[in-house]
């Protein structure tokens, strides 16, 4: 099986992956984290799946970035493409995901952290300045989703805290939640009707697993 993950969570799949019980081998790949704007590249993606011998299933994995795809790749067949409706949901529990953004939470990944300041110059924003003045309107705190997979994660975490004037955590997710999500995927009690069309499926419920991320360490910038 290939699945197709954003590049922003890769490191944490390709760990996660190595623990998952399955019947047929696990190929991750990544895809570039474009958030549906400019939208991934259809040409390149077709070159890539033709690579992939017919037999091999090929999953994709993604929130709104995907949406085009879906139409655009209708013809693929072979394709399952599963949704999300928050990209965090992939790494820990969606109703406490969605609680943190409620209360103001800024959420980052290792991936993500990893390249924050070029993310933020893209944006305009980078002057501390420009940036406190954006982040400062209705985001109360930065939040690390952390699995352990980049040393330099928290480091990066108070650089950014720094520049943009917030206080910062970390919080420890693990790949338990990750694993399960890709242990459901392998197993395909997610998926969607690859022999028909190619539809697309939700985010497996893995609440009830009662897997939920535990906070670690907290600070606050200079």
């Amino acid at each position: 099986m290939h699945i197709w993950i954003c590049c922003h969570f890769v490191a944490e799949a390709r760990a996660a992956a190595v623990g998952v019980p399955k019947r047929t081998p696990v190929t991750i790949h990544a895809f570039p984290a474009c958030c549906g704007c400019p939208a991934l590249p259809v040409a390149a993606i077709r070159t890539q799946i033709a690579t992939i011998p017919a037999g091999e299933p090929v999953v994709w994995v993604g929130g709104i970035c995907l949406q085009p795809l879906i139409k655009e790749l209708a013809d693929e067949r072979r394709i399952q493409f599963h949704l999300l409706k928050q990209c965090f949901h992939l790494v820990a529990d969606p109703d406490w995901v969605d609680a943190q953004l409620r209360e103001g939470a800024y959420l980052c990944t290792p991936g993500w952290l990893a390249d924050w300041p070029d993310h933020l110059a893209r944006l305009g924003l980078a002057t501390p300045e420009m940036a406190q003045d954006l982040f400062g309107g209705s985001i109360q705190r930065l939040v690390l989703l952390d699995a352990g997979q980049d040393p330099q994660a928290p480091a990066r975490l108070t650089a950014l805290a720094a520049h943009v004037g917030l206080s910062a955590e970390t919080v420890w997710t693990g790949l338990d939640y990750l694993r399960l999500y890709l242990f459901r995927l392998t197993e395909g009690k997610d998926a969607a009707a690859a022999s028909n069309h190619p539809g697309a499926s939700r985010h497996p419920s893995l609440s009830k697993e009662g897997i939920k991320p535990a906070r670690y360490i907290a600070f606050s910038p200079p």
